[in-house]
């Protein structure tokens, strides 16, 4: 069964490097709206310039509980 991606929202953690990162561009192409959680808000702004307006960058370390608060 196919499964439409347009208009989907994503999470995707680890956004800012690596497989989340390239996660994230490959669901913005497919028309998703991907909130995208990582640490480096240096390369998570980057990403969202090239995404934009499909990307919405949010700075957490998942790792520890109090930067979810």
């Amino acid at each position: 069964m196919m499964v439409a991606l347009k208009e989907l929202n994503v999470l995707v953690t680890g956004a800012s490097s690596g497989i989340g990162k390239h996660v994230s561009e490959i669901m913005c192409r497919k028309g998703c709206t991907v909130i995208g959680v990582g640490r480096r808000v240096e390369r998570l702004e980057e990403l969202k310039e090239k995404l934009h307006p499909n990307f919405h960058p949010l700075v957490a370390d998942l790792s520890k509980s109090e930067s979810l608060e």
